[in-house]
C-alpha cells in the first residue's frame, strides 16, 4: 500500500492508503481519528 498524505484546500491534511493490486483506497482523517473505505476519487 501506497501512503499519500494530502492537503486539502481548507488545510486540513489526510491520509491516503492506496493498493495498486486491488484498486482500493483507505482514507484516514487524523483530526477526526476516522478512516473510510472506497474506491479512489482521484486516482
Amino acid at each position: 500500500m501506497k501512503k499519500i498524505p494530502i492537503k486539502r484546500l481548507d488545510s486540513v491534511i489526510i491520509i491516503e492508503f492506496y493498493c495498486d493490486k486491488c484498486d482500493e483506497s483507505i482514507t484516514f482523517y487524523p483530526d477526526l481519528g476516522t478512516t473510510k473505505s472506497e474506491r479512489p476519487s482521484f486516482f
